[in-house]
């Protein structure tokens, strides 16, 4: 699942996490799953506010277990919460991206890639990798990063498996 939040709103709206859960929940309806086993949602997001929203929006859902590759994620587009790095992983992210805390209109993909030395682009990569190991997707389409997470599902498992191996949710605005 791609949450495109970050500084998405400069683009479109902002779109609520409950649009996420009910994408998922759309792409669960016709799965038919054994009431013990998990179900691994893969968040790829570059903002920990995302993140913990759905966390947060998730946590009584039977067998749902969150997953994301933190070293990806900016930072918090708002005060950081309980499921944020906190502490000493906290500052090692800071330290590695070289970026300090800065408000929801000041944030920039761009300006911690600089600073991270392309660090944070690798670790953008390596989401990006793992997110492909899915079979289900929920794609934020007015974002970029969401656009590319799906041309390459497109790429990755249509050639090899036909249109029904994956399937894919749009949320948010199109792009203009």
């Amino acid at each position: 699942m791609h949450a495109g939040w970050g500084d998405k709103y400069k683009e479109s709206p902002r779109t609520a996490i409950d649009t996420y859960v009910a994408a998922v929940d759309r792409l669960l309806a016709d799965r038919p799953r054994h009431p013990s086993r998990e179900v691994p949602i893969f968040v790829v997001t570059e903002d920990y506010t995302a993140l913990e929203a759905f966390q947060q929006a998730v946590v009584l859902r039977e067998g749902w277990v969150v997953y994301t590759h933190p070293a990806a994620i900016l930072q918090a587009s708002t005060p950081r919460g309980a499921d944020a790095p906190t502490g000493e992983k906290r500052k090692k992210n800071e330290k590695k991206h070289k970026h300090k805390r800065k408000t929801r209109d000041e944030l920039s993909p761009v300006d911690f890639a600089r600073r991270s030395s392309g660090a944070l682009g690798l670790e953008s990569l390596v989401s990006l990798i793992l997110a492909l190991e899915a079979r289900s997707y929920v794609l934020t389409i007015a974002s970029n990063w969401g656009r590319l997470i799906e041309e390459a599902r497109r790429a990755a498992w249509l050639p090899r498996c036909g249109q029904n191996c994956t399937r894919m949710v749009a949320v948010g605005a199109p792009p203009p």
